[in-house]
């Protein structure tokens, strides 16, 4: 089976949110926000999947207007227990009048327009409409945030993005009657970018109780496959612009260049001094704390057992042990 590059963006799409879903499973918090940003990534799992295997335009059909306005629709009650108190579980959060309401209006809307409505044109304008009260509903999130604003940042960015874009695919699409396919199909690609600002965000409200941990050595090797592809993907890109300038001599150009790129590729990839700088890096401006601790004091409880005391080696081994902690 071939994939095409909107396949890809989706399988991709639905990659990260199952990744992000399994990270929501070591969460022990039982608050509203945490089951229903739990039931949005689920469905965003289903939503990335479906397009996969499915070609259909969004909104041309039942079962698509159903998946978009539901995905729609989760978020934006996600985003209303947000700005409500943290420390209420979902059955309180779903007790309150204001919430039954919400939720009613959703159900009702998406039974009219699964059943009643099947005109194109009313269920983009309908769909721009909710994008727009979603919109609004960030910025107040991150109005009323206060002087935490710093930790719904990458939330608001995320979302904000993301829902402009459909912002303007709907938009254009509500004015000329039909979506333009190739902006719908860069949605895979656009999730897949702004997950990591959605984990950040996650990890970074305190309010919420959803603490996600992170390995460090999971965060570098995935930046060091991320880096790996990208490289790959440019000497991709090179060497098929070298397949029209080289003439006679493009294959020749395209074996050197390929493999002078692996060479080095896999030389920085094998690199310990590269590692290092990477993990300092990453170690600075990702995490709160400087070392895996844990990990740390193990590494030197083993390091130190090399002491012997006879030899009057303590020095050295000491030194030795403290330069491979700091690294």
């Amino acid at each position: 089976m071939l994939f095409t590059p909107a396949d890809i963006g989706f399988i991709l799409s639905a990659a990260g949110y199952l990744a992000f879903a399994v990270l929501l499973l070591t969460v022990r918090t039982n608050n509203a926000q945490k089951h229903l940003l739990s039931s949005y990534v689920a469905l965003s799992i289903v939503w990335s999947t479906y397009y996969v295997l499915s070609s259909t335009a969004p909104y041309s059909d039942d079962i698509t207007f159903l998946l978009e306005t539901s995905h729609k629709m989760l978020l934006a009650i996600f985003l209303l227990s947000a700005l409500q108190r943290s420390d209420l579980t979902l059955k309180q959060l779903l007790s309150q009048r204001k919430n039954q309401l919400a939720i009613l209006a959703c159900v009702l809307w998406l039974l009219i327009g699964g059943v009643l409505l099947n005109s194109l044109s009313i269920r983009l304008l309908a769909a721009l409409l909710l994008t727009i009260v979603i919109l609004a509903m960030v910025e107040a999130l991150y109005r009323q945030a206060g002087v935490y604003k710093w930790q719904f940042k990458p939330l608001v960015i995320a979302l904000g993005v993301s829902l402009l874009l459909d912002f303007y695919l709907l938009a254009e699409a509500a004015l000329l009657g039909n979506i333009n396919l190739q902006t719908w199909q860069a949605r895979g690609y656009v999730h897949v970018v702004l997950l990591p600002f959605l984990v950040v965000a996650v990890k970074r409200i305190k309010s919420w109780g959803i603490n996600v941990y992170v390995s460090r050595d999971i965060v570098l090797q995935s930046s060091l496959l991320l880096a790996a592809g990208i490289y790959l993907c440019l000497l991709a890109i090179v060497g098929y612009y070298l397949s029209f300038v080289g003439g006679n001599w493009s294959t020749l150009l395209q074996v050197v260049f390929v493999v002078a790129g692996t060479a080095v590729l896999g030389t920085l990839m094998f690199s310990h001094q590269l590692r290092r700088k990477g993990r300092v890096f990453i170690e600075k401006h990702f995490f709160a704390n400087t070392f895996d601790y844990r990990e740390k004091w193990v590494a030197l409880t083993q390091e130190l057992r090399q002491i012997e005391f006879s030899s009057n080696n303590t020095a050295s081994v000491c030194l030795q042990a403290w330069c491979h902690a700091v690294g």
